[in-house]
This record gives C-alpha cells, sequence and structure tokens, in this order.
C-alpha cells in the first residue's frame, strides 16, 4: 500500500510537466542530429504598425466591395446610394457624401470624447468598423471628386 496520494490538479500539472520535458529532450535529439532553429526576430514598432496598415488596406478593399455589392448590385453607380440620398432632399451629391459620413465620424468623436464607451468588451471591434466606413467614405468622396461628380 502506498501512501503517494495526489490530487487530479496535481496529476495534471505532473502530466503537462512530462509532456514538456518530451518535446525538450526531443529538441536536443534534433540539434544533436545537427537541426538548425530558426528563431524569428522580434518586430520593430514600425514593422508592427505597417503590418497594420496593410491589415487596414485589405479590410478597406472588401468593405468597399461589400458596400458596393450591397448599395448598387445591379448597376455600376458606384455613388448611387450617396447620390440618390442627395436627390432625395435636394441636395448636391457632397451633401449626400456628408450625411453618409457625418455617422461615422459622429460616433469616433464621441468615443474619443467620452472614455467610458470604451470600456465595453465590443467597443474595439466597434470603433475600427466606424473607422475604416469613414476610410471608405474618404476613398468614395476622392473617387467622386476625380470622376468629376462633385467640381
Amino acid at each position: 500500500m502506498s501512501d503517494f496520494n495526489i490530487t487530479p490538479e496535481e496529476e495534471s500539472k505532473l502530466r503537462e510537466r512530462v509532456g514538456i520535458e518530451e518535446q525538450y529532450q526531443r529538441l536536443v535529439n534534433a540539434l544533436e542530429k545537427g537541426a538548425r532553429i530558426q528563431m524569428p526576430l522580434p518586430k520593430t514598432e514600425g514593422q508592427e504598425v505597417q503590418i497594420i496598415v496593410n491589415e487596414v488596406v485589405e479590410i478597406i478593399q472588401k468593405s468597399f466591395l461589400s458596400t458596393q455589392s450591397s448599395y448598387a448590385p445591379q448597376d455600376d453607380r458606384p455613388f448611387a446610394n450617396i447620390q440618390d440620398e442627395a436627390r432625395e432632399c435636394g441636395l448636391p451629391d457632397e451633401m449626400g457624401w456628408l450625411t453618409k459620413a457625418i455617422k461615422h465620424w459622429t460616433a469616433v468623436r464621441n468615443w474619443i470624447r467620452y472614455p467610458a464607451l470604451r470600456s465595453r468588451m465590443d467597443a474595439r471591434e466597434a470603433i475600427e468598423g466606424r473607422l475604416i466606413d469613414l476610410i471608405v467614405y474618404c476613398v468614395l468622396l476622392i473617387a467622386m471628386i476625380r470622376r468629376g461628380v462633385i467640381k
């Protein structure tokens, strides 16, 4: 009869440690056989920002395509939702753009002004979505200017 009793928690920790030791031994064996290990270098802040920029540009492209397919699915009028809203209100196209963009800007402004809004779990995702939408609308404004829709 043994006096060696361990709790399930202690047994779990022991099994975990044995697993780590087995992985360590496999690593040592591989190194002894001449294997090389390549460790990724830590990224600089500039590299991390560039990764974020690349991710955001990709999200913007997807968002733009999604927006265009929802607002003008059978129409080759990329500014249709902006122009239609402006015309319904008797306003120039740039005011139609403003009515669409300002709701996103207002959300961003309120997020900055009222830090309590940031405490919700989804606050970061929500504000990033608003910023992406605002960027998409800014790109649309540039396109409207370049295409002569807004003079």
